[in-house]
């Protein structure tokens, strides 16, 4: 909503309800379109999304972790194995 807009709700409210509860009233209404806030099942769904991300992440980076712990036993392994001093 425009500031001018605003300012007009504000200036009529005032005139209804008085200073202190219109400019209670006014601190609670967005200052931005609408259209551009989230529900809350949309919020939910978007977190939702964001949390199988996480998880997806976490996955991933415990298989990465794995084959690097994997491969270091391998090497560790080879060391200990062969016939060439350290």
């Amino acid at each position: 909503m425009p500031d001018s807009k605003r300012l007009d709700l504000y200036d009529g409210l005032k005139d209804v309800l008085g200073i202190v509860r219109a400019t209670t009233l006014m601190t609670h209404l967005p200052d931005m379109e609408a259209a551009d806030l989230l529900t809350k099942n949309e919020f939910q769904s978007e977190m939702d999304e964001i949390k199988d991300a996480l998880r997806d992440l976490n996955k991933r980076i415990d298989r990465v972790l794995l084959t690097l712990v994997a491969g270091l036993f391998v090497i560790f392994a080879a060391v200990l194995t062969s016939s060439h001093p350290l």
